[in-house]
């Protein structure tokens, strides 16, 4: 009895763990999901960047292609920027901090997906049967999958005030006033707040069906679940 009341302790540790993680990872990989396809990110970029209002005049065309070379820098390209000299040191600065910031986050994601895989691996050797593992998966999948559409609630509710969020946002992971620049600089025109606004809907969308696709899984895998013991049928006297 000791003995199983010590690997049921166990067993809730590791799902908890597993719906700790969840939200965060899930959020996460929506993001680098979006951020894997540069098509969406040109394209987001175009439809929003208002480079006619930045000192420094230059072409639409022109202006596709600096925006290009910076998503290809802050994403981690080594060969560095080849238009870094449209723009001022401080902005070059607040570039070098976001593909710091984007690398740590990456980093975060991968940690807690060891994490996750490494909770489930270990909830399968502490099961006592296949069925056990599946329930206690199931449970796990259900929490973590509610979890994240929580979250996503919470973060879709924030985002109503987007300028609020999207300042809080940069003074958590930014420097105080790296990131704040005049209206005519070429770095806020190219890359707007619109364009951070639809990014962050995107990543919501993404996120929630993430979740939903949880909450759906643990409740395909009911089917895959046996009685572990007999149902005791009464006989009347």
């Amino acid at each position: 009895m000791a003995a199983n009341s010590k690997l049921q302790k166990y067993s809730n540790l590791l799902r908890l763990v597993i719906v700790a993680s969840a939200p965060v990872m899930i959020i996460l990989a929506s993001y680098a999901f979006l951020l894997s396809s540069n098509g969406y990110l040109y394209s987001l970029a175009a439809a929003t960047a208002t480079p006619e209002n930045a000192a420094q005049q230059m072409t639409r065309e022109t202006a596709t292609a600096v925006s290009a070379d910076v998503i290809a820098y802050v994403k981690g390209d080594e060969s560095g920027m080849q238009y870094a000299s449209y723009f001022r040191p401080e902005e070059l600065s607040h570039l070098a901090d976001v593909r710091a910031v984007m690398s740590a986050l990456f980093a975060l994601m991968y940690f807690l997906a060891v994490v996750t895989a490494a909770s489930i691996v270990w909830l399968f050797v502490i099961s006592r049967n296949t069925a056990s593992f599946i329930f206690a998966l199931k449970q796990a999948f259900f929490w973590s999958g509610l979890a994240a559409v929580a979250s996503v609630a919470i973060l879709f509710i924030a985002s109503l005030g987007f300028d609020l969020a999207f300042t809080a946002f940069h003074k958590l992971l930014f420097r105080s006033g790296q990131w704040q620049f005049p209206s005519d600089y070429l770095l806020v025109n190219l890359f707007t707040t619109d364009f951070f606004a639809g990014m962050a809907r995107d990543i919501l969308l993404g996120s929630l069906f993430f979740g939903v696709s949880l909450i759906a899984a643990a409740a395909a895998a009911k089917k895959f679940i046996r009685p572990s013991a007999k149902k005791v049928v009464n006989v009347g006297k």
